[in-house]
């Protein structure tokens, strides 16, 4: 949920020692206009994360990226910012779209 962007959503250790953090978002892209605006932001909060002496403390120098778990296709810009991120940090980013059961109806 990107309103929350002071949070971390997920944290994962895989079998090969990578380290995922992922940004769960529910919120449909074409028609949320903050959407971009707060994903940049939780963005931001988990470079800072990454760099901090916490992160290196418990993960040392694993290897990290970066996964947005969206429920909905992500727009042109989004793709755009999480390119940008990754060119000027190095840090991977990958989009993972899970769409929710027709069954849950997510409103903010």
């Amino acid at each position: 949920m990107l309103e929350k962007t002071h949070r971390i959503d997920i944290i994962a250790k895989s079998p090969t020692g990578e380290i995922e953090l992922t940004i769960s978002a529910v919120e449909d892209w074409e028609h949320d206009d903050e959407a971009l605006e707060l994903l940049d932001k939780k963005i931001k909060v988990y470079i800072s994360f990454i760099r901090s002496p916490q992160f290196q403390q418990e993960y040392g120098n694993a290897p990290v990226y970066i996964t947005l778990s969206a429920a909905h296709e992500p727009t042109a810009e989004i793709r755009a910012l999480m390119t940008a991120v990754t060119e000027a940090t190095g840090i991977r980013m990958h989009i993972e779209v899970l769409p929710l059961p027709p069954w849950i109806n997510y409103s903010k």
